[in-house]
């Protein structure tokens, strides 16, 4: 059977790796130039050394090819980005690759779509295709949504071992692809209806997100009343069914902010608690960055060295990290800043230091905003050889405070932020509207 995988982001080329490996015969399309011309060349942008052996492999068999033409196949699999604009799901790149797969369509064939979409689109797909080819989905070609569930970083074992949704448009449309993703699951396969599949994806980085908001309200509400929010999270986990998680800068990646704004642009009067999370997650940035202005005011300071880029810790996927939001805000009022991560080399908008030791050299301020290992490991002595700075902003409480004091360094916490005892509240600790 040959497969196309149209999209080759953190979905579709692993995804095409693992079926190539299975025996398939598959060609990758991909409308990035650039990206095409890495994958050719025989490299990864992903910090898995498997997806780099896999893509030797199955280069040097002939099982997997690119290519930035779509061309006739047995089955498509896309994996297009669906982002959010001005908190509107944009199906630009879906609709093209439709344009794209009604000049080859024939019967028998299978599509397979991967990128997440608000409920209905799987079946609206089918009668878009129906219009322009008189294939009727279903009979004469077979539909389905399969949306993923892998994190960056464990996604070769989260791809065999999580559960999967296999949402067809009828019954034979889900067994045909049932059939083709058993070839590498391992975990789970559930065989439902494609709108099943669409809002059970949605619903579940929805519910993450909800989480995330909550930890933030109660740093917020906790700074206001000059309350340590990390001791108070601690103690109400204390409670055997209370799981609050870690507040922070924001929430970052391509799932988690961006899922929810599907729900609620399909369904605004109910999903009134969704918006309120996405509005409190996008003001963390906001309120980082203040806090960061008072603690430059409050030292007549104007340089600042923000450590982390990526998204989440020990990671090099920076897609939509609060990071930058942050230091969009500090550039627009007139403050320098500097950019360290050991992981994410490179940002289309912002320089990257290639080394610690040049991000903070002559910066007033050190804000941690990822808690990287290579952060927690560090050694406030060897931080004082290289810096003058004494003044660190921990975003993750990750960082021993009672060590880096010792060295003479003021220690704000976020949410916390005080220095060696002062009882200082901060204005701006919550929104206002």
């Amino acid at each position: 059977m040959d497969i196309t995988v149209i999209g080759l982001g953190y979905v579709g080329l692993p995804t095409a790796l693992l079926l190539a490996s299975k025996g398939y015969e598959v060609l990758g399309v991909d409308i990035n130039e650039t990206h095409l011309k890495r994958i050719e060349d025989g490299t990864v942008y992903f910090d898995e050394p498997i997806w780099q052996k896999l893509l030797k492999e199955n280069t040097l068999n002939h099982n997997f090819k690119t290519s930035d033409t779509l061309t006739k196949s047995d089955t498509y699999i896309i994996a297009v980005p669906t982002p959010v604009k001005d908190s509107k799901l944009d199906m630009t790149y879906i609709f093209n690759v439709l344009d794209e797969i009604a000049d080859v369509l024939e019967r028998g064939n299978v599509i397979i779509l991967e990128s997440t979409v608000k409920p209905g689109i799987t079946k609206e797909i089918g009668e878009i295709l129906y219009q322009k080819t008189q294939l009727i989905p279903g009979k004469d070609f077979y539909l389905a949504h399969v949306p993923e569930r892998v994190i960056p970083g464990n996604s070769y074992y989260e791809l065999i071992n999580n559960s999967r949704l296999i949402g067809g448009i009828n019954d034979i449309s889900s067994q045909k692809v049932y059939d083709i993703y058993n070839s590498f699951v391992k975990g789970e396969m559930i065989k439902c209806e494609s709108e099943y599949a669409e809002i059970s994806k949605i619903v579940e980085n929805s519910f993450r997100d909800l989480n995330i908001a909550f930890a933030n309200e109660v740093l917020l509400i906790s700074e206001k009343l000059g309350l340590d929010p990390w001791k108070v999270i601690e103690n109400a986990n204390r409670h055997p069914r209370v799981n609050i998680l870690n507040p922070g800068i924001g929430v970052g990646g391509h799932c988690i902010p961006v899922d929810p704004w599907f729900l609620h642009q399909g369904y605004p009067e109910e999903a009134g608690l969704v918006l309120q999370a996405r509005l409190r997650n996008d003001y963390m940035p906001i309120k980082v960055s203040k806090d960061i202005q008072s603690l430059l005011e409050k030292y007549k300071k104007k340089k600042v060295a923000i450590l982390g880029c990526a998204y989440k810790p020990d990671s090099n996927d920076d897609r939509e990290s609060p990071v930058y939001e942050i230091v969009k805000n500090l550039i627009s009022v007139g403050v320098e800043v500097t950019l360290f991560d050991p992981n994410v080399k490179s940002h289309r908008e912002f320089k990257i230091e290639n080394t610690l030791e040049s991000a903070v050299n002559d910066v007033d301020i050190i804000v941690i905003a990822v808690a990287h290992k290579e952060f927690l490991e560090l050694s406030p002595s060897v931080l004082r050889s290289i810096t003058p700075s004494i003044i660190i902003l921990d975003c993750t409480n990750m960082i021993n405070k009672d060590s880096y004091e010792a060295n003479n360094f003021d220690m704000y916490l976020l949410g916390n932020l005080k220095v060696k005892g002062e009882k200082e509240l901060y204005e701006n600790a919550t929104v206002s509207r």
